[in-house]
């Protein structure tokens, strides 16, 4: 049982530290793209941090807000598990 616990929180340090800012780029892009934005507001929100150029730019609530934030949220849960790990590896 100890082992389990161990290997999920390695599991989400790598989910959290690789799948969480390649996915959540990829979700950027794809809005970028699809709504054909271009100039100063693609890069506001390809690259500002903690998506700020995507939720200055996307006001209204929509499905593709709704499906972010819930994404975002998961690899913010996977981060708060693989933190528990660093604990344990400092301890």
């Amino acid at each position: 049982m100890f082992e389990l616990g161990i290997a999920t929180m390695i599991y989400a340090f790598w989910i959290a530290f690789i799948g969480g800012p390649v996915t959540l780029f990829g979700f950027r892009l794809y809005y970028v793209l699809s709504k054909k934005i271009k100039g100063i507001a693609a890069a506001q929100i390809l690259a500002l941090p903690l998506s700020l150029g995507l939720f200055y730019h996307l006001k209204t609530p929509c499905l593709f807000k709704t499906i972010y934030k819930i994404v975002s949220g998961f690899f913010f849960a996977a981060i708060v598990v693989a933190s528990f790990f660093m604990f344990y590896m400092l301890k």
